[in-house]
């Protein structure tokens, strides 16, 4: 038996792939541009947040070839393109959220973070006291919160991983 889509979530998914497409084959081209001035993802913790951008900030970034755009237009723009990619996969294969947690990449931490805490809340076994339902819930919790730690990990903020597996375990 073969199950059709809606003529709706067809065209959601076809727009959805050609977006992360397009998206993915930005990323190398972003990350070359920004390295011809010394700029890699693990500044990114440096830099001024996406969420603090105007939406004219954004509108303003010229469509132009990336190699003449300026250092904080590269770095907005790849502040746009992880951002966007991560949430295509959260979407469509959240089996890729890993993978791109685990490189350096330009995410918004603050929109992925909450994204990453929303998705791994739901789920969670209750966590009783005593022996092996703790260690189960322990390995299942850290399982589900390791994007987020490689988020943390890749932007430097170690603080931050070693707040949130503390969590877990005391």
């Amino acid at each position: 038996m073969f199950v059709t889509l809606t003529s709706h979530a067809a065209d959601f998914k076809r727009s959805t792939d050609a977006l992360r497409r397009y998206l993915t084959d930005r990323r190398p081209k972003l990350d070359g541009a920004l390295k011809t001035f010394g700029i890699t993802p693990s500044q990114s913790h440096k830099v001024p947040p996406l969420s603090e951008a105007t939406v004219e900030d954004l509108r303003g970034i010229p469509s132009i070839p990336l190699t003449t755009l300026t250092p904080d237009q590269l770095i907005r723009f790849a502040q746009v393109v992880y951002t966007a990619l991560f949430k295509s996969y959260l979407l469509t294969m959240p089996g890729l959220l890993g993978s791109l947690c685990r490189i350096e990449n330009w995410c918004e931490v603050s929109e992925v973070e909450a994204l990453l805490r929303e998705r791994e809340v739901r789920g969670v076994p209750f966590r009783r006291s005593g022996g092996i339902l703790v260690l189960t819930f322990l390995l299942f919790s850290l399982k589900k919160f390791s994007e987020l730690i490689f988020l943390y990990n890749g932007k430097k903020m170690h603080a931050q991983a070693l707040d949130l597996l503390q969590q877990y375990v005391l």
